[in-house]
C-alpha cells in the first residue's frame, strides 16, 4: 500500500477549496447504496456483488472526507492511506479495507466469486468501519 506522503506527491490534487456539497452528495449516494445492499438476499451467487458494493460505499465515504479537506484522489490505495494517516482506524480495520479493495479489483477484473463465509466473517466489521466513516463525515460537515 502506498504511504500518505507518496500519495500527496503523485496521486492527490489539492483543489482550490473544500467542497461540502459534493461531500454531502457522496455521503447520500453511499447511504443509498448501503440501504440497497441491506435489502439484498444473500445468496452464493451475489456475495461478490455485495462485497463489491460495500467497497463502493466505503470508497464514496472516504472520498467525501477528502472533499471536506479539499482533496481529489486518483488512487484507491491512497484512500486507505488517508484513513491510516488522518483518521483513527485500527491496523486490523486498515488491513480489512485493503483486502476489500483488492477483492473488488478481483471481482471486477477477473470475475472472482466469493464464498458466503467471507461475508459472514467480515460483514459486522465492514459495517462498523462504515459507521465510523459516516460519523466522521457528519462531524466535519457540521463544524
Amino acid at each position: 500500500m502506498k504511504d500518505w506522503e507518496n500519495c500527496l506527491k503523485h496521486d492527490m490534487v489539492k483543489e482550490r477549496t473544500e467542497n461540502p456539497e459534493q461531500a454531502k452528495n457522496l455521503l447520500k449516494m453511499a447511504r443509498i447504496r448501503l440501504e440497497d445492499n441491506k435489502r439484498r438476499e444473500k445468496t452464493e451467487d451475489n456475495i461478490s456483488l455485495i462485497v463489491e458494493s460495500y467497497w463502493e460505499v466505503i470508497k464514496q465515504m472516504i472520498t467525501s472526507l477528502l472533499k471536506l479537506e479539499g482533496y481529489k484522489c486518483y488512487s484507491q490505495e491512497c484512500l486507505i492511506s488517508y484513513l491510516k494517516q488522518k483518521q483513527e482506524f485500527s491496523q486490523s480495520q486498515v488491513t480489512l479495507l485493503n483486502q476489500l479493495r483488492k477483492l473488488r479489483n478481483d471481482i471486477d477484473y477477473e470475475g472472482e466469486f466469493l464464498d458466503k463465509d467471507y461475508l459472514d466473517r467480515n460483514e459486522e466489521n465492514i459495517e462498523e468501519i462504515i459507521k465510523e466513516l459516516e460519523n466522521s463525515i457528519e462531524t466535519k460537515i457540521h463544524k
